[in-house]
């Protein structure tokens, strides 16, 4: 609840949700804040870099290797309120293209919050996709976290640049938003 709180004060512009121990859960938390985020009536924009389920509509992943241009790859509803970036026709992410970041900070400057799903760290080349993005990373974990492990992961996505993080343990049945 409290990082829902700061998203909807606007203190949190840009937040990355890298999720270890369920393939789905970053994803399914980033669907939860959005939710909380629209019914505050802020606008929000949602990117999948965690699912590797390629999408039929252009995404994340067209736009990183050159197949798609950013307008391409930015799907909008009807009231303008939201926008979703899929995953793409790809199969992986290109994490040495700089568009995942100039999309994340594009997107903020037009929408109240941009959540990024994300991958868990260490070896997932979707986080690394977002390296220097001056974004709060959450990292949530099904798994139980102790202190040296925390200390690990923390040491992981700072190697990246990630600054401002938190790891947190969240049960499956846990309400983040």
């Amino acid at each position: 609840r409290p990082l829902a709180e700061a998203i909807v004060k606007g203190r949190e512009r840009i937040v990355l949700v890298s999720g270890i121990g369920d393939p789905g859960f970053a994803a399914d938390i980033v669907d939860q804040l959005a939710a909380s985020c629209v019914r505050a009536g802020l606008g929000v924009a949602t990117i999948d870099a965690a699912s590797g389920r390629p999408s039929a509509n252009p995404g994340l992943g067209d736009l990183l290797v050159g197949a798609a241009s950013y307008g391409d790859v930015v799907h909008t509803d009807q009231a303008g309120q939201m926008a979703r970036v899929p995953w793409g026709r790809q199969d992986r992410l290109d994490t040495h293209s700089s568009h995942a970041v100039t999309l994340a900070e594009a997107l903020s400057d037009i929408y109240h919050v941009v959540l990024i799903a994300a991958g868990a760290p260490g070896a997932a080349a979707d986080l690394r996709a977002f390296a220097g993005t001056d974004g709060y990373l959450v990292i949530a974990s099904t798994l139980s976290v102790d202190e040296e492990s925390a200390a690990d992961l923390e040491a992981d996505v700072a190697a990246l640049g990630f600054t401002r993080l938190q790891v947190v343990g969240v049960d499956d049945d846990a309400q983040v938003a």
